[in-house]
């Protein structure tokens, strides 16, 4: 029960108020009747119903300094301070003179009658439900009723599954009596026989049933292994042909780019030095034969075969044998050229 409250710089006052269980609060206007109701208020909610519930707002509309303090005592003191500090207010907690978090401050509360304030215009204005929830909040029976209405609802249905499920095994009994089927031919020995028999059927067939399962598993990963190997392999000469057709490919690169730096180094050597033409051509066809050498017949066997004037067919290999030695097709092929018609002239003369 709350024994006292208290205020300090609330609404220009500062008061302890001693309350019994009823209290009845009488004076002139402006003596603190409204003041100490507020205070309490205050105390216990942290806001006043239809009033400002920020800090600074709690401040600026019941304290005329830069703090105030209210409280109650309910076997012990608590208190709520609020203080200005600079452009913001901040609300502090006490607990028998203590300072407390918010927290312990509401725990504490509880742990001592948990104090409530009602607020009889607002509590008129609620459904009925609500105000059955409000008075249940203020006078809170030994447990939660809502929780064990739903437990008995609960246990009503689960009561009324029972019984139907009751009467369905009883219409059931009642069928098969009046039906009274007939009881299978032969003895007890003679039927426990057959159970025996259908069982051991039932064991071989299953062993079968896996046995084949096991088989076909087996004939699967074979099918499969043999697969992959065959993919392997085919992947495997697959890449060696790959690998074959580049180097393939490379050699022949090099040779063609070999080829192309001889061709360039000798039609650089050749043309950057006069009259090396001329000298190349001699070296692979071997010199003309002179009038004395044809006169007399004395033919020279060359590189490129000198033979009878009257064989055009090896005149013109020996030109392209030069064409392909000088890796020059204008010059070369116009020295040879200009040679075996004299050559191929002088000797129908």
């Amino acid at each position: 029960m709350i024994t006292k409250c208290i205020g300090r710089d609330f609404k220009g006052l500062t008061f302890e108020q001693p309350l019994g269980r009823l209290n009845l609060l009488v004076g002139p206007n402006g003596s603190g009747k409204s003041a100490r109701t507020q205070a309490l208020i205050l105390a216990i909610m942290g806001y006043i119903p239809g009033g400002a519930k920020k800090n600074a707002e709690i401040l600026g509309a019941y304290g005329m300094e830069d703090s105030m303090v209210v409280g109650f005592v309910a076997d012990v003191l608590f208190e709520r301070a609020f203080v200005r500090s600079g452009d913001s207010v901040s609300q502090g907690y006490k607990i028998a003179g203590g300072r407390v978090k918010e927290g312990e401050f509401q725990k504490s509360l509880g742990l001592h009658g948990n104090p409530k304030i009602v607020d009889i215009s607002a509590f008129m204005d609620l459904s009925d439900q609500k105000k059955i929830d409000a008075v249940f909040s203020l006078y809170p029976p030994a447990g939660d009723v809502n929780k064990i209405q739903g437990e008995i609802d609960s246990t009503k249905e689960k009561i009324n599954g029972l019984v139907q499920k009751a009467k369905a095994s009883e219409a059931a009994a009642a069928r098969l009596v009046a039906a009274k089927p007939p009881l299978p031919a032969g003895t007890l020995a003679d039927v426990t026989g057959k159970i025996a028999e259908t069982t051991e059927s039932l064991r071989v067939a299953r062993k079968e049933m896996v046995d084949a399962q096991v088989a076909e598993g087996a004939r699967l990963a074979k099918e499969k292994a043999e697969k992959k190997a065959e993919e392997d392999a085919e992947k495997l000469a697959k890449k060696q042909k790959e690998e074959a057709e580049k180097k393939e490919r490379e050699r022949i690169e090099a040779e063609e780019k070999a080829m192309k730096a001889v061709d360039v180094k000798v039609a650089v050597s050749l043309a950057e030095k006069p009259g090396e033409m001329a000298k190349e051509c001699d070296r692979l066809l071997g010199k003309y034969p002179t009038a004395e050498d044809r006169l007399f017949g004395k033919y020279r066997i060359s590189p490129a075969g000198w033979v009878y004037p009257g064989n055009v067919a090896q005149s013109i290999q020996a030109i392209l044998d030069a064409l392909k030695a000088a890796g020059c097709e204008s010059c070369a092929a116009k020295l040879v050229a200009v040679r075996e018609l004299r050559k191929y002239q002088e000797a129908k003369v």
